[in-house]
């Protein structure tokens, strides 16, 4: 008896030692980040990503310190596409991995984010989307660190997202923006942002993001 208790004791302890426990790969850690961009979750990265210049933070436009790893669907730089794979891993250090990304691209973004709440007006300083009539492949290289809790996105750039999240983002922005400005017609919140919106709609809505 005392020999069975001492061989479960032993199963137990391998089994939670950290030894035993399979460590999480490059390629399925950037799967989960490939997988919650395209279906448009913009705060997914908030834990993931890592900035070699060592600043993770910045002061959005509410003036409240936001992490430079959340992404806004209607404001920030991304591609719009129909599908992801992943195509080539180089994982030959132990600490770190850069792996290439092939999307099917039917349409982006140009320009940074709009910046009326900033202050400026001008026309081409909002964000645009253009949409491709026909898909087409582009690459992405991912890189990624190994830090003592896990791997980390080093300096995450523009994410692959669906059409439909973004499109129905933007207009649950301009509802939200014409009910306000309706109750609010003073308010400083500005007319060429909302135009500017229902713009990036009209554009998104004439790409051609059907599956293939």
């Amino acid at each position: 008896m005392k020999g069975l208790c001492r061989y479960l004791l032993a199963t137990l302890f391998l089994l939670s030692s950290p030894v035993c426990l399979a460590e999480e790969s490059p390629e399925s850690f950037l799967s989960k980040i490939l997988e919650e961009d395209f279906q448009g979750d913009g705060g997914a990265r908030i834990h993931k990503g890592y900035y070699s210049d060592g600043k993770g933070e910045h002061v959005g436009d509410c003036g409240c310190i936001m992490s430079r790893a959340i992404y806004f669907l209607h404001e920030d730089p991304l591609l719009v596409v129909t599908k992801w794979e992943i195509v080539r891993v180089d994982a030959k250090r132990k600490k770190s991995a850069d792996i290439d990304v092939r999307f099917r691209v039917c349409g982006k973004t140009e320009g940074e984010r709009w910046s009326a709440m900033a202050g400026d007006a001008r026309k081409d300083s909002y964000r645009s989307i253009v949409p491709f009539s026909t898909s087409a492949d582009e690459i992405v290289t991912y890189r990624l660190v190994k830090k003592k809790d896990g791997w980390r996105l080093v300096d995450p750039p523009p994410p692959g997202v669906a059409k439909e999240p973004i499109v129905k983002k933007l207009e649950e922005e301009i509802s939200s923006r014409e009910k306000f400005m309706a109750k609010n017609p003073d308010h400083s919140l500005r007319l060429e942002t909302l135009e500017n919106l229902k713009e990036q709609l009209a554009a998104l809505r004439k790409a051609n993001c059907q599956g293939e």
